[in-house]
């Protein structure tokens, strides 16, 4: 029988393994492509994806273990998320990937390392006004959420033909 930790970290590896594949399948001209959504390359939102988890890997171990999480706003994401993005706007392929693959292993690691009831514990959390949030939503919304979120993007990136 599998666990509701195993099914969400088969479902985390699942989505960061999509992103992976379409990152491994681009040219380095298909990762300097410009991700309108995001307002940023293709290259600093594969290094987004990889950073975030573990950052988010974080904040489930925090909830996990009956702590609260950063008192943090939607302008502290967006100007985080913009630095960052300035800083991986020409990461190489090999980089990238490698992030993604490190941070996916280790953020699948956290999740096994719950206990089924862990994922119920709650603190509330600033960035959504307050409301509380447990380990289980902070992993399917926000972790997974983030991967599956900015893939569709990453897809464009890659189809896209210039000329």
């Amino acid at each position: 029988m599998t666990t509701a930790v195993e099914n969400l970290a088969i479902r985390f590896e699942t989505a960061n393994q999509a992103v992976i594949d379409t990152v491994a399948g681009m040219d380095e001209a298909q990762l300097g492509r410009h991700c309108s959504t995001e307002q940023c390359t293709a290259a600093a939102l594969a290094c987004h994806i990889a950073e975030a988890n573990g950052l988010i890997a974080g904040w489930v171990q925090a909830v996990a273990a009956g702590e609260s999480l950063p008192q943090i706003t939607m302008a502290d994401v967006d100007r985080i998320n913009a630095d960052r993005a300035a800083a991986n706007t020409v990461c190489a392929k090999p980089e990238a990937l490698a992030q993604l693959r490190e941070s996916g292993a280790a953020t699948a690691a956290v999740i096994r390392g719950l206990r089924d009831e862990d994922l119920e514990r709650t603190t509330p959390f600033s960035l959504f006004g307050g409301a509380d949030f447990s380990a289980r939503t902070l992993i399917e919304r926000i972790l997974i959420g983030n991967a599956t979120g900015h893939l569709p993007s990453l897809q464009a990136a890659a189809k896209t033909t210039e000329g």
